[in-house]
């Protein structure tokens, strides 16, 4: 019985089933699960009715899918907001300890290293420049840079292990 009606209604009902999903694959596992429960319920139908019973159950098994992927969607989109949402609260929390610890260890350079420095990576001023606003050799203040930079990389590693 069931064969017959696949042979009948299968081509009818995939192409229902694909204009519903628009995705062939789908459209075909849609239509196998019809005959599957036709089978596995052992469903009596008049034979009136077949045809508009498959009709009707093919509908509602392709808008019971879009249903199903449209909830998927909305919790991964759920899911992605609410990420993305706390990320800024994580990366400004990073910001804030990385910060607090640059600061600390600042307050340890020696005071025209960590002036030299500040001007440098702070303000943007430029070797050059540093060396006119303080009347220094530029060849000081490179130094003076290097130095709080391995001072501050030393402090760095040290906390960390």
């Amino acid at each position: 019985m069931v064969e017959e009606l696949f042979k009948l209604y299968n081509t009818k009902l995939l192409r229902i089933a694909h204009y519903i999903v628009n995705d062939e694959d789908i459209a075909k596992d849609i239509t196998q699960d019809l005959f599957i429960k036709l089978i596995n319920n052992k469903i009596t139908i008049s034979p009136e009715k077949v045809e508009n019973y498959l009709v009707v159950s093919i509908k509602n098994l392709s808008l019971n899918y879009l249903k199903e992927k449209q909830l998927e969607n909305s919790k991964a989109l759920t899911f992605h907001l609410e990420f993305n949402q706390q990320q800024p609260n994580l990366n400004e929390e990073i910001d804030n300890r990385l910060k607090e610890k640059l600061e600390k260890y600042m307050t340890e350079l020696p005071p025209k290293c960590r002036l030299i420095f500040s001007m440098s990576r702070f303000e943007g001023l430029s070797n050059n420049e540093i060396s006119t606003y303080l009347d220094i050799s530029k060849r000081t203040v490179e130094t003076q840079i290097s130095n709080a930079l391995k001072i501050l990389r030393e402090k760095s590693h040290s906390s960390t292990q």
